[in-house]
């Protein structure tokens, strides 16, 4: 018994290895599975306070649920509302108020009352590896959601175990274990189906995955596991301790291979979740040896550092990362500089706040509802009158068209998640000439293909030809090679697109790839690992000149199937691209925007990908290039005296797009002729 009683100094070791793999994770994925770190959080919660209750069931034979809940608020809530507060503060000010700043305070508002992940999930676009959700301060708030949500069941639980099962002397762990065991269980069984099985629930109308990943009753079972153990540690006799070292090892290991083979391509909870949770429980138990290797090293001054300030710098590096990635730039060492000085107030918080708070005995009762009363209500508060500024775009004119999403990305011929089961929709994504086409044209490729479509159903139309439209997220249309991290998934959705075009046997077939996404190495993301070209899932290319190489053999590839199948082929170039500075940069901090990019900038950044797709293409095929038409002069803007031409800093609006019409019909004229 005297376990549940011991301080271990290595379990606050094992917390800043967690908090670590989390902001090594946010700070432009330097551990590519990172986000684990929260399923260790949430075993080791479950372990920590698991191992409290029966405490206190040991002096009591129950539990106050009155002293719990007070524990819990002087704990979580205080360091929370201040990060709230701040936050909100300091982002409606420099976020733009025209979509994001909305989302924001949304899920702040959410966050307040514990619900920040069910928010999340029933978002539009607010998958946790979703791109949108990048630009979220509060994205990381879900997985305190859940802890608070089992915070309220749990106690409960136990306390009816406790109530309503006879108690004889040895047999407290076991009722418990045989209770929460099924209820983990059954936890576990529904991540796995929501996940791995793809099962989808009847009137909830959200990707199965997104709401496995944040729903309460499918993470339950992560931080069941903990309190299980802490059940199972005290029933554990001594063993020898050659067990605990094989057990952290083992743990260890698991942890490192998880961590680093996992990214944001991973189907993940549902199985995929079993190996972190795992490795987590076996190098709790392997630190129950008192003065093994395992609790030494946890235990050691750096690491017991991270995790005393686990929680404060959980809470402060996810806001400090996206606020340098909006103001200055969201490259993996700006990201680094920051994740690492939100450390800073990490470290207040917790001396100042969080620790002196938890020690204070005389907050319960009355004062603890008081102190959860203003840590719910101010934030909450605050973030109804930021989305109300926000509503009022806060006295900022609206940017003329910037939203104006082109007709085939608005109409669903779009697939946003290659991985899941796709069909083409005849019916929404062909689009008929007036009067009914006598022939069809194609568009095929990533999200480009999907912007750029609208320039080919003006060009097409007059011509007589119908316009059929299919996009896949992230899948350039190219035979042979494709993103190493999505690689199976491209495939799939390639193959599905090439019979699309034997079925349908188009006279033209037009190809727009973003390609530098493929083939930059900091193109639209840190250091773009894991968007690198490959010819499989895992042999990516080693540089850039390898990556252009594979580009142009595959166009060449592609364009001579498609024109073995009697199809005529048009290519687009690449579309100028303004990342970072758009819209979404555009706020009270900055009203007076103008992003712009310099002849040297684009050619940096596009002028070698053109080259390399331009030298895979025969003389039958057509080339069409967007620079001249949409950068007419230089400085270029996403914009011209009748507004925006773009809808985000890559992708053409529809008037943007439809500026393009005269070209792509000058090239349907001169492949037809």
């Amino acid at each position: 018994m005297s376990e549940r009683g011991a301080h271990r100094a290595d379990l606050q070791g094992l917390r800043g290895v967690a908090v670590l793999l989390v902001v090594l994770y946010h700070a432009g994925r330097v551990v590519p599975g990172g986000f684990l770190g929260v399923d260790v959080f949430f075993v080791l919660s479950g372990f920590v306070i698991g191992a409290s209750i029966l405490r206190e069931a040991d002096r009591t034979g129950t539990m106050s649920l009155g002293n719990f809940y007070a524990r819990r608020v002087r704990r979580i809530l205080p360091a929370a509302a201040v990060l709230s507060v701040v936050t909100l503060l300091v982002f409606a000010v420099v976020m733009s108020p025209f979509g994001n700043q909305q989302v924001m305070a949304k899920t702040s508002a959410s966050a307040s009352v514990w619900l920040s992940n069910m928010a999340l999930a029933t978002a539009d676009g607010a998958g946790y590896f979703d791109t949108g959700s990048e630009e979220n301060p509060f994205l990381h708030t879900w997985s305190l959601g859940v802890e608070e949500q089992f915070y309220l069941f749990l106690p409960i639980a136990m306390v009816l175990i406790f109530a309503t099962l006879a108690r004889r002397p040895g047999a407290t762990e076991r009722r418990i274990q045989i209770v929460l065991g099924t209820v983990a269980a059954g936890s576990l069984l529904l991540s796995i189906a929501l996940v791995d099985l793809g099962l989808s629930v009847p009137v909830v109308d959200i990707d199965p995955t997104t709401l496995a990943f944040y729903l309460p009753f499918s993470r339950f079972w992560e931080l069941l596991a903990g309190v299980l153990l802490a059940t199972s540690v005290l029933a554990t006799r001594e063993v020898h301790a050659r067990w605990h070292l094989l057990a952290g090892v083992g743990g260890i290991a698991l942890l490192v291979l998880a961590s680093f083979g996992y990214d944001e391509f991973t189907e993940f909870p549902g199985l995929a979740s079993v190996p972190p949770v795992v490795a987590t429980l076996l190098i709790i138990w392997a630190g129950t040896a008192a003065g093994g290797p395992f609790a030494r090293t946890l235990s050691a001054a750096p690491l017991r550092f991270l995790g005393d300030n686990s929680y404060a710098w959980y809470l402060w590096h996810w806001p400090a990362v996206v606020l340098a990635a909006l103001l200055w730039s969201d490259s993996r060492t700006t990201l680094l500089i920051a994740a690492a000085l939100s450390l800073l107030p990490a470290v207040v918080s917790t001396n100042f706040l969080e620790q002196p708070l938890r020690r204070n005995q005389s907050i319960v009762g009355r004062r603890a509802f008081g102190l959860a009363v203003v840590c719910v209500g101010v934030p909450l508060v605050l973030a109804i009158v930021v989305l109300a500024g926000a509503g009022q775009r806060w006295g900022l004119d609206e940017p003329v068209g910037w939203d104006d999403i082109p007709v085939a990305r608005d109409a669903g011929c779009h697939v946003t998640d290659v991985a899941s089961d796709f069909s083409f929709d005849a019916a929404d994504c062909i689009f008929e000439a007036p009067g009914g086409g006598d022939d069809l044209v194609v568009v095929l490729g990533d999200s480009h293909a999907s912007s750029l479509a609208s320039a080919v159903i003006a060009a097409a139309h007059p011509r007589g030809f119908d316009v059929g439209v299919w996009s896949g997220s992230g899948c350039p249309y190219i035979l042979d090679v494709g993103p190493n991290r999505q690689f199976d998934d491209c495939r799939g959705w390639v193959d599905a697109a090439s019979e699309l075009v034997a079925e349908r046997q188009p006279s033209v077939v037009v190809i727009a790839n973003r390609s530098t996404i493929y083939t930059h190495p900091t193109v639209g993301e840190p250091e773009n690992a894991v968007h690198r070209l490959s010819t499989s899932s895992s042999d990516p290319s080693g540089s850039r000149d390898e990556a252009l190489a594979l580009w142009s053999a595959g166009m060449e590839a592609t364009v001579a199937e498609l024109e073995a199948g009697g199809a005529r082929v048009v290519v687009f170039g690449m579309v100028p691209e303004f990342w970072p500075d758009f819209v979404d940069r555009y706020s009270l901090a900055r009203p007076d925007l103008d992003p712009v990019m310099t002849r040297s900038e684009l050619d940096e950044r596009q002028t070698d990908v053109d080259a390399a797709t331009l030298a895979g293409l025969p003389d039958t095929a057509a080339f069409v290039d967007p620079t001249d038409t949409i950068c007419p002069t230089f400085p270029c803007r996403p914009t011209d005296d009748a507004g925006w031409l773009y809808y985000d800093p890559d992708h053409l609006n529809e008037r943007g797009s439809r500026l393009l019409a005269d070209e792509v019909g000058a090239a349907l004229d001169a492949v037809l002729s």
